[in-house]
């Protein structure tokens, strides 16, 4: 008897840590198969569209969907599409509130892991179709990239395709294992979705696929198929697992020092970055990936109740993103109504006005290539340096100072190490004179677009 309860006791442990690693593998962001990246010497190189993402950024994520109305986070695919009502839904508002903060591109989750979808797609009866609002005849898609053009914002697409709890428990990952012909049904109905939303609203700029790459049994060649059919339909669309990546999981911050690079785990861009490069990247990774952070500035990403973060976590956040060379996405989640509660639209204001305050007036600026000065001309009380490096042949700035000139001698404060897009320190000091120097580089090709101070 003794001998079974020990019997059992392993087998339950055994279960639980495999559980536990199969939950670890669908809650992060790299690769945890064989890694067949060869290690290479030479500096990844961005696209063009990378690079104009790059410049984009500040952006918006919007969580709006059936779990605004069931307060469920990932959604189970059992609740009704008759939840879904929104009693005055206003796009164009969600876009005041994006041109307040500042952003320049915009994400909604079309549809979410729930599988509920916001346009009357035809590949479900689970979508906006069979809701009451607008007596089923409604897209929320249409008028949400019609609000975006408006106000001259890009479009993102937020698309959960391989989670989609209305057709399967994504939560196995062993689900479709010994099931072709249900996984190649499956794949079939998300790439006609995809299809619909890439084929019926024109341009897209941007699809945010979470979990991509994800590690479960027949996802390999599934997310494969999803980014030849997004490259097919709209070339110059980024991609969320191909051309750019979370950084800092949801925290809002990136890791830092941070590099460009990435070695995936097959070699191809169609996994994920390996766990070495993950979070720091890789100078010398096979591809370059534009970094972004995200974290849910109200709600828990859908909204359930009016709190806002304060402030000040609000820029902080910023300079930890976007002061450490990612873009940034955070959330602002509209309630049942359809619109963004009173105190989202006060906070967005908020916060774009404090940072229109720290970086609408440019003091002074320079740009130069291994070392150059910026001279004022006078004494004068800054509050930020901002340092941009041309990446555009790769990133290379791997340590620099700051020096400031103090009784006729050279000062140092302030020592980093990767710039990339854009690096941000918020400093306080009055001088008449600063120096720039890179300490140590990949080679010495290096150029300092800009050097300012605000």
């Amino acid at each position: 008897m003794k001998l079974k309860i020990r019997l059992f006791a392993i087998l339950f442990v055994i279960t639980q840590l495999v559980n536990a690693q199969e939950y670890n593998q669908l809650t992060d962001y790299s690769y945890h198969g064989e890694v067949k990246t060869e290690k290479s010497t030479i500096i990844p190189l961005p696209s063009a569209k990378q690079l104009a993402f790059q410049e984009l950024e500040l952006g918006l994520f919007i969580h709006f969907g059936l779990s605004t109305y069931t307060g469920q986070s990932a959604g189970d695919g059992k609740q009704p599409a008759s939840m879904f009502n929104p009693t005055n839904l206003d796009c164009e508002q969600w876009m005041k509130v994006a041109k307040d903060m500042g952003a320049k591109y915009v994400m909604l989750t079309a549809r979410h892991e729930g599988g509920f979808c916001m346009c009357p797609s035809e590949t479900t009866a689970y979508s906006v179709k069979n809701s009451p609002w607008l007596n089923g005849k409604g897209d929320v898609i249409k008028e949400y990239v019609a609000a975006a053009r408006k106000y001259g914002l890009k479009v993102g697409i937020y698309h959960s395709s391989w989670h989609d709890a209305n057709q399967w428990d994504w939560r196995d990952l062993h689900y479709f294992e010994d099931k072709p012909e249900e996984l190649e049904k499956f794949t079939r109905l998300e790439l006609q979705q995809l299809t619909e939303l890439l084929s019926n609203y024109g341009e897209i700029d941007m699809m945010w696929f979470d979990h991509h790459g994800c590690p479960h049994v027949g996802a390999a060649q599934f997310w494969k198929r999803v980014d030849l059919l997004v490259s097919a339909l709209q070339p110059n669309c980024m991609i969320f697992g191909n051309d750019y990546w979370l950084n800092g999981g949801h925290s809002g911050g990136a890791n830092y020092p941070l590099w460009y690079g990435v070695n995936r785990g097959d070699g191809t861009r169609h996994t994920r970055p390996v766990n070495d490069d993950s979070k720091h990247g890789n100078p010398y990774g096979k591809f370059f990936v534009a970094w972004e952070a995200n974290t849910p500035f109200s709600g828990n990403w859908f909204y359930n109740g009016p709190a806002v973060k304060p402030l000040p976590e609000m820029i902080d956040a910023y300079y930890k993103s976007i002061g450490q060379g990612t873009n940034f996405l955070p959330n602002f989640a509209p309630d049942k109504r359809g619109l963004m509660p009173p105190e989202v639209v006060k906070s967005a204001k908020e916060f774009g006005d404090e940072l229109r305050k720290r970086f609408g007036t440019r003091i002074a600026g320079t740009s130069g290539e291994k070392e150059f000065i910026l001279d004022l001309g006078k004494k004068t009380n800054i509050n930020n340096i901002v340092i941009m490096e041309d990446v555009s042949n790769g990133q290379k700035v791997a340590a620099f100072e700051i020096d400031i000139r103090k009784k006729g001698k050279w000062e140092t404060i302030y020592t980093g190490q990767t710039i990339g897009h854009k690096h941000i320190v918020p400093i306080e000091l009055e001088t008449d004179e600063l120096r720039f120097r890179c300490t140590k580089s990949l080679d010495d090709t290096v150029i300092i677009r800009e050097f300012a101070v605000y």
